[in-house]
């Protein structure tokens, strides 16, 4: 998705996470995103790709402009991947069957049958119908 609709989402929901993509017509989303501006800054150009710097200003209703720069984003370290991941999956197949999909894809190297990876990926019938 744009740049525009995940500052939209932080700004609506405090959070850019995989439940942001999961209601892509949010209306009051979309009409925020329509309102977001992106900018080149030459500061960041010139420091990318050693640093992935960024700026967000936000001007209020009644006037005032709230704003914070960060010179480099630190990227998603292993444990908040796999936290994100165990989160996602669980919601779409349940928690044990996210464990097992986890271990499967830590073993893939290992995996004779990429087939019975992907089934492990797919939810039960039962959610499916739940859903």
């Amino acid at each position: 998705m744009s740049i525009h609709y995940a500052v939209a989402s932080a700004l609506l929901r405090g959070t850019v996470d995989e439940e942001s993509y999961r209601h892509l017509d949010d209306a009051a989303l979309l009409a925020l995103a329509g309102k977001v501006q992106v900018e080149a800054d030459d500061g960041f150009t010139a420091a990318y790709p050693a640093k992935q710097g960024a700026e967000v200003s936000v001007e209020l209703a009644d006037g005032r402009i709230l704003s914070r720069r960060l010179a480099d984003v630190v990227p998603a370290d292993l444990d908040l991947i796999h936290h994100r991941f165990r989160a996602a999956a669980s919601a779409a197949i349940g928690t044990a069957a996210a464990e097992a999909l986890e271990t499967a894809v830590r073993n893939l190297m290992d995996c004779d049958d990429v087939g019975a990876l992907m089934r492990q990926a797919a939810p039960s019938h039962s959610q499916a119908v739940a859903a």
